[in-house]
Order: C-alpha cells, then structure tokens, then sequence
C-alpha cells in the first residue's frame, strides 16, 4: 500500500507541476472543460493514431508484475497543456498465474491539438532505460472523417539533423506503403525509397524508418513523404518537412 501511495502522490504532483507551467488562469479554465461523456479505451491500441475532442476522457490500462519493482510513469506530455489527470487507481488483479499490478489511468482532453500521449516501464533502480513503451499520438483539433491520410511527426520543419535522420508518423494508405524522397531545396533528387506501414487502411498505421545522413553534405533539404496512386502514378497526399544537415 505504501508503494501505491507513493504512485499516487507522485502523479498528483507532477500533473501538479505541469499545471502551474501552462499559467494559472488559463489553466484552470482549460481543467474545467465540460466532458462530453465520451470515453476513448486506448488499451488495447499501442501505436496508434486516436482521434478525440476536448472534453473526452482516454482510458488507459497498463499491467506490472507485482513486487517487481517497476510501474509505469507518464513521460509525454509534459508540456502544452493538452490534458488533465481526472483519475489514476493502482489495483492488483491475476492474470497468467500471476499477481499482477493494474495502473488505470483516466484523462481528460483539455485543449485542441496533437500531441502524444507515452508511458515508460520503468526499473525504480534504473529509471532511464525502460522496460516497456506505451505511446499513442492524439488528434484532438481533427474530427476523423476530415483527417489528413498522412501525419508527419519527425523531422519537424527546420530540424538539425546529426547522424540519422528519423522519419517517422502516421499513414491511412493503400496496402500501407509510403513513400518517400529527399530532395534539395533546388529540386535535386538525393534518396527515394519507402516505408511500410504497421496497417493498412481503414486503420492508420504507424511507420518509422532511420536513414543515414552522414554521406549528405551540409545544407537544406526537403523531405516529401506521399502515396503513388494505383492509377495513374500520382503522387498524393504529400506532405514536406525541411530539415538542416549540420
């Protein structure tokens, strides 16, 4: 019981912190959206693209081994003041012959935007090398019927790439296949290629690849990220980030 109220008085604490770093007016106004009564389960959805309005609650079940000495730790967001904690219980429950320890997170969307939503496992002994990620990433100034059918997350415009570059977001594509090219900011051709998506479509799927910047010389470069259509070879959908070699 000790180590649940430890649990507790330390997420209380930190939504505390954050809080106070979004200002104090305007942060309690945003804690006092009205809920709209709609609850969004995310357990089951590690990885994915969740669309929701302020004013909603996301769910959140996530499992340790008790007496393992390891729990889960809100690590994004920190900033932006995009939710606010409604409630957190720490509860032990079996499953597989063991006794498990059940962290049940429930938060409330509190401003439009996107932003993600990750927990680390963490060992109390090592808390800088998690266990265990759980991450999704919210829409929450979109309805899902006008979302976009790609969501670039990295690189962001301008960012200062060292060693890899990481292109990583969200596709609704056919058979999940995204393409992409880095190109220069005079239009020049360095890199095409594509990246496989963790689903197809209806759903969105995440997609990730690491490509190796250290041959690029320095400058600017543009990064287009985009489906070829089956008919006519279109490329659609695009999306373009900037992004500096240094």
């Amino acid at each position: 019981m000790k180590k649940i109220g430890l649990i507790l008085v330390v997420t209380v604490l930190f939504f505390g912190v954050v809080a106070c770093k979004k200002g104090g007016d305007n942060s309690n106004q945003n804690a006092e959206v009205v809920e709209t009564k709609t609850v969004v389960d995310v357990t089951e959805r590690n990885k994915e693209l969740v669309f929701g309005v302020p004013g909603d609650v996301i769910l959140l079940r996530l499992l340790s081994e008790e007496g393992s000495e390891r729990q889960w730790s809100l690590r994004e967001p920190v900033t932006g003041g995009y939710l606010n904690l409604k409630e957190h219980n720490v509860y032990t429950n079996q499953g597989n012959g063991k006794n498990m320890v059940v962290s049940e997170w429930k938060l409330k969307i509190i401003k439009e935007g996107k932003f993600p939503i990750k927990f680390h496992l963490e060992d109390a002994l090592n808390p800088s090398d998690p266990i265990d990620i759980f991450q999704i990433y919210v829409l929450s100034d979109t309805p899902e019927k006008e979302a976009k059918n790609i969501y670039l997350l990295s690189p962001e415009d301008n960012d200062q790439i060292q060693g890899e570059l990481d292109i990583k977001g969200y596709a609704r594509v056919f058979e999940g296949t995204v393409n992409y090219e880095i190109r220069t900011t005079e239009n020049d051709l360095i890199e095409e290629g594509y990246i496989q998506a963790a689903q197809g479509p209806p759903k969105y799927g995440m997609f990730q690849a690491k490509i190796d910047s250290q041959e690029f010389a320095k400058g600017t470069y543009l990064l287009n990220v985009f489906q070829i259509s089956a008919r006519d070879g279109e490329h659609t959908d695009k999306i373009t980030a900037r992004f500096i070699i240094n």
